[in-house]
């Protein structure tokens, strides 16, 4: 017989939020990265830079995010790998300064 506590729905619930999280927020990361290349190449440094911000902080919410998930999964393997990527954001997040 297998029995269930409020807190394993709970922490479903949380996986599932952060997941949703990651995928909005990744989402999100992506396109206006995109825009601050367009705008880069184009010469206009101001608005690549302001959206690469832009992209940077929903990068590190995602990742962040995907982080929590992983770990309430009861899985740690790779996290290095995005540890890694979440200082990658952060210094793309810091280039413009």
């Amino acid at each position: 017989m297998c029995f269930l506590s409020p807190n394993d729905f709970v922490l479903a619930d949380d996986f599932e939020t952060y997941i949703n999280e990651w995928n909005k927020k990744s989402e999100l990361a992506t396109h206006y990265l995109l825009k601050a290349e367009k705008f880069l190449k184009e010469g206009n440094k101001s608005k690549g830079c302001s959206n690469q911000k832009k992209a940077s902080e929903y990068g590190i919410n995602a990742t962040e995010s995907l982080i929590k998930a992983i770990k309430i999964n009861g899985s740690t393997d790779g996290l290095d790998v995005f540890e890694s990527g979440l200082n990658k954001w952060r210094e793309l997040r810091d280039f413009c300064e």
